[in-house]
């Protein structure tokens, strides 16, 4: 399985290169308030207004820095059948990179370095989940120390609509 390695702090993840769709620089972010936790704020990708998503604030709770590695990782989001809707008529097509039963989704990490390749039967689970991150998945023990596997599609819970974007998400957050 090919990976996307990056960095959280000091702690070294990786996603797996088949939910990306692309990596981009570190973009000036139009804020929304009022927020959930992690939500960095929007920016515009191909015409189409993107969530961004700070994963250093969700595990951190602290903005990434702007080094220049820090990317946004454009993702495809699934969510859940019940909260899809159609795209309306009357608005643009969406690209076609763009299914219209998924929603993009950028997440901000640092040192976003290199892809590496690893079979996905090296990754071991940890032993639990942990309650206030649940879109941390199994680990990998490598010459410089643990990678842990991010699964993008647990980060988010579905709520409903939202009138900027195809759906309202929320944030698995257990301060909440």
């Amino acid at each position: 399985m090919l990976l996307v390695r990056f960095q959280l702090g000091p702690h070294r993840y990786a996603l797996a290169a088949q939910h990306i769709v692309e990596i981009i620089p570190l973009l000036a972010l139009s804020p929304l308030p009022p927020a959930p936790r992690g939500v960095a704020g929007t920016f515009i990708y191909h015409g189409h207004a993107l969530a961004a998503l700070d994963l250093c604030s969700l595990t951190l709770d602290r903005p990434a820095l702007e080094h220049l590695s820090t990317r946004i990782l454009i993702i495809r989001h699934q969510p859940p059948v019940a909260a899809r809707r159609e795209p309306s008529p009357a608005r643009e097509s969406p690209p076609d990179f763009y299914a219209a039963s998924d929603q993009l989704i950028g997440l901000i990490a640092e040192r976003v370095t290199g892809t590496f390749r690893q079979d996905e039967k090296d990754f071991v689970a940890a032993g639990l989940e942990p309650a206030t991150s649940p879109f941390l998945g199994p680990t990998l023990l490598d010459a410089q120390g643990v990678i842990q596997l991010l699964d993008p599609q647990k980060l988010f819970t579905a709520r409903g609509p939202q009138p900027s974007f195809t759906h309202e998400l929320e944030i698995k957050d257990a301060l909440h």
